[in-house]
């Protein structure tokens, strides 16, 4: 091979490699359309039960919040707030990588997390999951004006093909039921027994979380890059501040 013929081989090498782990976004970033809006981050990671050639890593494309009037308020709520802008690595569907859900432009106030929608990166199966209360409380976060908060990286398990809600908590059930994430009164909720059928209803339990205070000083570091040239650089630099003391 020549040497110019080389020296091309190698560079078209490195691009691959280059965009293989560049982190891949969903749509443009929300602007800001209400006064003082602040944003939430949160990082979620779902694992089917199975054998290892079975198991899917499920991959979220909505994460819910909902709002509380006060740290103690009842998790039940008839209102959601989803996700509006995604952040993944560019082969997310290739490794086991947490998908980075954002949800931008909120009213300052108290919220939590409280389920997802996603895919298995194989099949065409929708995934409806609702997150345990350990979880939620976990999630639960106080949200001040011009602010940008992440709540942590959960990683759950739970979600079989064969059975569905199985053994869910007071709060999973209530959101199975009431229809306020997938539209669909739980009565009404197609049965899906076989493997290929979507959607599907879950309630996964908490395997793994990582919500510590140098857990958010590490991620806001890692995106603060992606938003340099956003409305919402200012907040993160305004919390990395606040974390500092």
């Amino acid at each position: 091979m020549h040497t110019n013929n080389k020296c091309s081989f190698i560079v078209f090498l490195g691009l691959c490699f280059t965009l293989l782990f560049l982190p891949g976004c969903a749509g443009k970033i929300p602007q800001q359309t209400i006064d003082n809006s602040s944003a939430l981050s949160i990082s979620i990671g779902l694992d089917s039960l199975g054998s290892f050639l079975n198991k899917e890593h499920i991959k979220m494309e909505e994460v819910y919040f909902v709002k509380l009037d006060n740290e103690n308020d009842s998790l039940e709520k008839d209102v959601v707030f989803p996700s509006n802008y995604n952040k993944e690595p560019l082969m997310a569907s290739f490794q086991m990588d947490n998908i980075d859900s954002f949800c931008f432009d909120l009213e300052p106030g108290i919220y939590a997390a409280v389920g997802a929608r996603g895919r298995g990166p194989n099949t065409k199966i929708e995934y409806y999951v609702f997150f345990p209360e350990d979880m939620i409380r976990q999630t639960i976060v106080n949200l001040e004006k011009n602010s940008f908060r992440y709540l942590g990286e959960f990683d759950l398990e739970g979600v079989s093909f064969t059975r569905q809600m199985d053994s869910p908590d007071e709060i999973q059930l209530y959101y199975f039921m009431s229809g306020v994430i997938d539209k669909v009164p739980g009565p009404n909720k197609p049965q899906t027994i076989f493997r290929y059928q979507s959607p599907q209803y879950h309630s996964p339990i908490l395997k793994k979380a990582h919500s510590e205070k140098n857990d958010e000083i590490q991620f806001l570091n890692n995106i603060l890059s992606s938003f340099k040239k956003s409305v919402w650089k200012n907040n993160i630099m305004r919390r990395l501040g606040e974390l500092s003391h």
